[in-house]
């Protein structure tokens, strides 16, 4: 049980606890108000420890929130208003193939609407990001494809970047984000039905 005293001090409240019980594992204030000295047990280091790594942590947290900037995504070319677009952002992972899950950082969709529609991805370190979207107007929430796997759905890529036979490399749909905020174009493609 801690008994809890407020003392004034050069108009300045200093709240002092002390612990009923002597454990060495506990932070003991000694002397008097104007000259107190702490003896520190293990269990308060370990504290410390823990508080000293946590204010570190919130500093580098906040030092990587200023350096953070928008992408701007411009989805142009929609043809209809049926149900939805889907965005993925993605950044290039080991292993994984773009558009791969592996990859992807943050996704976003939207009501289409016939031309075209923005988005934003806020407060992004600075790096290459790629963008994927897609047209769902059968809003299942997947690409839909046909019996070969070609996509019956309009789909794009940052920068209108093109494959051959499958979506093209991370690189040629990077866009690179730093210390300002940036904005991107995603052409929307439809293989099959009308133009």
């Amino acid at each position: 049980m801690r008994e809890r005293r407020t003392l004034q001090l050069a108009k300045n409240p200093v709240a002092f606890a002390y612990p009923a019980m002597t454990d060495r594992r506990r932070v003991f204030m000694v002397g008097s108000s104007r000259n107190r000295k702490a003896r520190i047990g293990p269990m308060a280091r370990r504290t410390n420890f823990l508080m000293a790594a946590g204010v570190a942590l919130a500093a580098a947290a906040a030092g990587e929130g200023a350096a953070a900037a928008d992408l701007e995504v411009r989805i142009e070319g929609l043809r209809s208003a049926e149900g939805d677009v889907r965005v993925a952002l993605h950044r290039q992972a080991a292993g994984v193939e773009f558009p791969g899950d592996g990859g992807m950082v943050d996704a976003a969709f939207d009501k289409a609407a016939p031309g075209a529609l923005t988005f934003v991805f806020a407060g992004l370190a600075p790096g290459e990001y790629a963008v994927a979207a897609f047209h769902d107007a059968d809003g299942d929430g997947e690409l839909g494809t046909n019996l070969l796997g070609i996509p019956s759905e309009g789909f794009g890529f940052s920068r209108g970047a093109r494959g051959f036979m499958g979506p093209p490399a991370f690189a040629d749909a990077a866009v690179t984000v730093g210390a300002d905020d940036v904005s991107t174009t995603v052409p929307i493609d439809y293989l099959w039905g009308e133009e």
